[in-house]
């Protein structure tokens, strides 16, 4: 191709059409104007958009602990389950009298609600936790403000309260325009349980074998995700006992 090719090819091109047809060149920057017009409308606008953090808190309390003892016993072995899962940027923990903190960072293309799930699936299989721990704590970091505030009172048990303001949960979780709920201020369930030695002498068991099937009997495991045309649903086996008919029904 000449010299003399190449300028007849620059002249004849979109450019140079465009620069030749005013009115070309018009309709088309009303189209882009009306289109981005149109888009406009369906954009989504929050006064206070939710900016995802890509971290995951993992908590646990552990009363009467010194931080030693909630590093060793807690700390540590969170840290061994998470660090090796997928997408696992870091890992950052902070032991603390009575509470420990690991803070998980994920990297910034992870599905957070599967990352979620695998995090709380690997530290619930831990069985060493000390006795006297509650139960882990999992939430995925954001920027979310707390809009309101309900306190609920009244001269009835704390068991009723609690079960109230977990169905105050739930009701307003429902409402399409409310995008998280959560109760604090609440007590862990606990549940006293006795068991005789001589039985047990004449079954060959033991009080550390009875507290490992209450364990692995009594919790709630993710089973992962399901993928949708409309959306992703999480999947969740519910084992978590509350009632004494429950732990009666377990099997040693």
């Amino acid at each position: 191709m000449n010299r003399s090719d190449a300028e007849q090819e620059e002249r004849s091109g979109p450019l140079a059409y465009m620069a030749s047809n005013g009115i070309a060149a018009n309709l088309l920057m009303m189209g882009i104007v009306a289109a981005g017009l149109v888009s406009l409308t369906g954009l989504e606008r929050e006064a206070w958009p939710i900016t995802p953090f890509y971290h995951i808190e993992v908590s646990m309390a552990y009363p009467g602990a010194t931080p030693e003892e909630i590093e060793e016993s807690i700390v540590v072995k969170i840290e061994d389950q998470v660090s090796g899962l997928d997408d696992v940027r870091a890992v950052k923990s902070l032991a603390a009298p009575g509470i420990a903190s690991v803070r998980i960072q994920m990297d910034s293309r992870t599905d957070m609600a599967r990352a979620l799930d695998d995090i709380e699936s690997a530290v619930n299989r831990v069985q060493s936790f000390p006795a006297g721990a509650e139960r882990p704590r999992f939430q995925e970091m954001d920027n979310r403000f707390s809009m309101m505030r309900l306190i609920v009172h009244g001269d009835v048990s704390e068991r009723s309260l609690k079960e109230l303001a977990h169905r105050i949960e739930d009701d307003l979780a429902a409402l399409p325009s409310v995008s998280q709920v959560e109760v604090s201020g609440v007590r862990n369930y606990e549940i006293s349980i006795e068991v005789s030695l001589h039985r047990l002498r004449a079954l060959g068991l033991s009080l550390t074998d009875v507290a490992g099937a209450i364990r692995r009997s009594s919790l709630d495991l993710s089973a992962g995700s399901i993928d949708t045309r409309e959306s992703q649903v999480r999947v969740r086996t519910l084992g978590q006992n509350y009632d004494q008919q429950d732990f009666e029904e377990i099997v040693l």
